[in-house]
């Protein structure tokens, strides 16, 4: 084979290396989205969990409040007056006040934690959203160079990527030597070139000399 055919499929193969070696890269970039998806899909159920906990704790302290609220009302309640908030002059079973109700700045301060920790876990939605955006779009780059490397998409991308540039680089190796072997026989024929008219015109006067002999 000609030494500039050989370098010629030689540029081919090496581009070809090039573009494995890029959907290697794709491929590494959406293993790491992919990675950071799932901590912010973790990290959301987590906020959101919290938020679940601090706005049953504040319904509960609120509720325990207007409890509370109601038995002081029913202690102001006098028989066959009317009740202010529902004009009853009956009360068979007035609120009854307890010892451990929830004051109003512990309620706000619990309604507080609640918004905050709601504000997280939708932040964290938006978060885990956008990396999930950000993975698909990666994946769907990565499974159109596949198919532009491979004709079609292999069912193990990472293995045939390993395959692939096993048989590429052996290519390589091949070419590189036998393009080697062709450079050296250009010097040793460039050498003979050089020394042929030396070595004609040694013939030419060995045999004039044997014709003078003679």
């Amino acid at each position: 084979m000609k030494k500039s055919k050989l370098e010629s499929e030689l540029e081919k193969i090496q581009n070809k290396k090039a573009g494995i070696d890029s959907l290697q890269a794709l491929l590494d970039e959406e293993t790491k989205l992919s990675s950071d998806y799932g901590a912010a899909q973790s990290d959301y159920i987590r906020l959101r969990d919290l938020a679940a906990e601090a706005g049953d704790e504040y319904t509960n302290l609120n509720r325990a409040f207007l409890d509370a609220q109601a038995g002081i009302l029913a202690g102001t309640l006098a028989q066959d007056a009317p009740c202010p908030v529902c004009g009853s002059i009956e009360h068979p079973n007035p609120a009854v006040i307890t010892d451990d109700a929830p004051t109003e700045q512990a309620l706000d301060a619990a309604k507080r934690e609640a918004d905050a920790a709601q504000k997280n876990s939708e932040k964290a939605s938006n978060t885990a959203a956008e990396k999930k955006g950000r993975l698909e779009s990666k994946t769907k780059e990565t499974e159109t160079t596949a198919k532009e490397l491979f004709e079609k998409l292999p069912e193990n991308l990472k293995k045939a990527i390993v395959d692939e540039t096993d048989k590429v680089l052996e290519k390589i190796e091949s070419l590189t030597q036998d393009i080697e072997v062709e450079n050296k026989n250009g010097i040793r024929k460039h050498e003979i070139e050089e020394k042929l008219p030396e070595l004609e015109k040694d013939i030419a006067e060995e045999n004039a000399d044997g014709q003078m002999s003679i």
